[in-house]
């Protein structure tokens, strides 16, 4: 398992592994999220999507296969009106 150990006050900030955490993916489409922002009354200010990139293989050589892949989609939403 890998934990984050976080002490703000001190700055203390270190990655302390033992397992690997594999979170479950769900392959949900992009008007699945566009619909349900719209259902929790909330307005879409900014979207971003992030692909695999020679970097992170570089970084992570698991990575590789990923490269040009999308990988994460981030909304920036607000409260609609």
């Amino acid at each position: 398992m890998e934990v984050r150990v976080v002490d703000t006050k001190e700055g203390y900030n270190q990655w302390a592994s033992t397992d690997d955490i594999r979170p479950r993916g769900f392959p949900h489409s992009f008007s699945e999220y566009v619909l349900a922002i719209r259902d929790a009354n909330l307005v879409i200010e900014d979207v971003r999507e992030f692909s695999g990139s020679e970097t992170l293989a570089r970084n992570y050589p698991k990575m590789e296969k990923y490269i040009g892949w999308p990988m994460l989609i981030a909304f920036t939403l607000k409260p609609a009106q």
